[in-house]
C-alpha cells in the first residue's frame, strides 16, 4: 500500500473526500486513492446486497408470508450476494418463509 494511502486510512472520512477533491483539482482530472476506490467498491458491494435483501421482503410480504423482525434483520444483514439471489429466486414461489430460507 503506498504511503499516502496509509496516512489518508488515518482520516475521518471527509476528511478524505476533502483531499480526493484537492488532488482531483491540482492534477487536473478526477483522483481517487486506492484506499478510497477500495472503500467505494465496498459501499456499492453493500448497497447491492441491500437492494437484494429489500427485494426478498418487499416480494414475500407481497405474497402474504410474514417474516419475524429477527428473521427482517439476517435478511438485511447478509452481504452475500448468491445467497441473496437465491432466496429472491425462491421468495418468488415458496409456501414459506422456511422454503425461502432453507429450501
Amino acid at each position: 500500500m503506498p504511503y499516502h494511502d496509509i496516512v489518508l486510512a488515518g482520516l475521518p472520512p471527509a476528511a478524505r473526500d476533502r483531499w480526493d477533491e484537492y488532488i482531483s483539482r491540482t492534477v487536473g482530472h478526477e483522483y481517487r486513492s486506492e484506499l478510497s476506490r477500495a472503500i467505494a467498491t465496498r459501499r456499492e458491494a453493500r448497497g447491492e446486497a441491500r437492494g437484494w435483501a429489500r427485494s426478498i421482503l418487499i416480494v414475500l410480504k407481497a405474497r402474504g408470508i410474514p417474516v419475524p423482525a429477527q428473521t427482517s434483520q439476517q435478511i438485511l444483514a447478509c452481504t452475500d450476494l448468491d445467497r441473496l439471489q437465491s432466496w429472491l429466486d425462491r421468495a418468488s414461489t415458496a409456501a414459506t418463509l422456511e422454503d425461502v430460507l432453507h429450501g
